[in-house]
């Protein structure tokens, strides 16, 4: 059959289309806000980024979008941060013990502590991930998400060997954090919302100046900001699971505005990007065979990216895929494809 979705970078025909799907967000994204403007100027922002010939990683955003291919209509997004940092820093808290000590007394203590980092070069960043929850289903979530580790694995020039995922923080029904409630919001005259948005929009000379640069001891906060210290929010542990088991692990940073926290990897310890094969299509699969092939998420190699779901057939080193993947992903027999269970 025809895969009925695929996931390829947005253009600025999708504008309209994206800013309905973020009014359908329960749960905002900073990095995609629902204002027309701001959503055009990511978009551009990411044609631009697919279209530059990149040596290294800088201040890229690649954002993809999910398509429903019969009605043409999008129904999830997701995204890369080439790397976060560069000229206007990476910030975060990262957590250390402290030891107090007093051996006449045999008193022996260690305490967290909030260290303000500012991070010059550092990983690159998953982000932007949102599917319609109609279509939480078919594997179209693993399309969605996994599908951009063949874009990196494809073009590992364009990305830090480290990769790292920024999980929402606690909060309650209303969106409030405890953490913002008992630090951010007396350094900054917005939102928390307002914050998040600018800082994933890049504009973090402020954080720079308002942020509290001292060292602040955990055990000096109430007892509920302690507690959420290097948590998630309830509708986030579903997303933290599925990063662990592909090989995300937590980091020593929380974020600096609600303490969520970092998860990190290396590239290559990924587990999908270590489960991927990337071949030359030798052929097409007769009609008669298609029930002998497996389905996969096959990606094409190309910087007009295309990923979908699809049949593969692997034998003897040979290998054929259903000739409307072929069609789907733009590739011809002879051209490189990346494929994973």
């Amino acid at each position: 059959m025809t895969p009925s979705y695929v996931l390829r970078p947005v253009t600025l025909k999708d504008l309209d289309q994206l800013k309905a799907l973020t009014e359908q967000m329960t749960s905002a994204l900073a990095s995609l806000p629902n204002v027309k403007k701001l959503l055009k100027s990511r978009i551009e922002l990411s044609v631009r980024s697919f279209k530059k010939n990149v040596t290294h990683p800088s201040r890229e955003y690649y954002l993809f979008v999910l398509e429903d291919i019969v009605n043409r209509k999008i129904i999830g997004t997701s995204g890369l941060n080439a790397r976060v940092g560069g000229q206007n820093f990476f910030f975060a808290y990262k957590i250390q013990k402290e030891a107090f000590c007093y051996l006449p007394l045999k008193i022996s203590k260690y305490v967290d502590v909030l260290h303000f980092q500012k991070i010059k070069k550092g990983p690159s960043e998953l982000c932007s991930l949102y599917l319609r929850n109609e279509f939480r289903k078919q594997g179209l979530g693993s399309l969605l998400s996994l599908g951009r580790y063949f874009f990196i694995n494809a073009f590992q020039q364009r990305f830090a060997t480290q990769i790292v995922a920024d999980l929402k923080g606690v909060r309650d029904e209303k969106g409030n954090s405890p953490f913002w409630e008992t630090i951010g919001k007396f350094f900054f005259s917005t939102s928390l919302a307002t914050a998040d948005t600018m800082k994933s929009f890049g504009h973090k000379a402020f954080i720079r100046a308002l942020m509290p640069k001292h060292p602040i001891y955990t055990a000096l906060l109430p007892k509920e900001t302690q507690m959420v210290i290097g948590e998630v929010a309830s509708d986030t542990k579903p997303a933290l699971h599925i990063l662990e088991k592909r090989g995300f692990k937590k980091s020593e940073w929380v974020d600096i505005f609600d303490a969520g926290p970092y998860l990190i990897a290396k590239r290559n310890e990924i587990k999908i990007i270590q489960n991927m094969k990337s071949v030359k299509v030798d052929g097409f699969i007769e009609p008669s065979n298609k029930t002998k092939g497996q389905e996969y998420l096959i990606a094409n190699d190309l910087l007009d990216f295309r990923a979908c779901i699809g049949t593969v057939i692997s034998s003897n080193g040979k290998v054929q895929i259903d000739s409307d993947v072929a069609e789907v992903l733009k590739i011809k027999i002879g051209d490189v494809i990346s494929f994973a269970k």
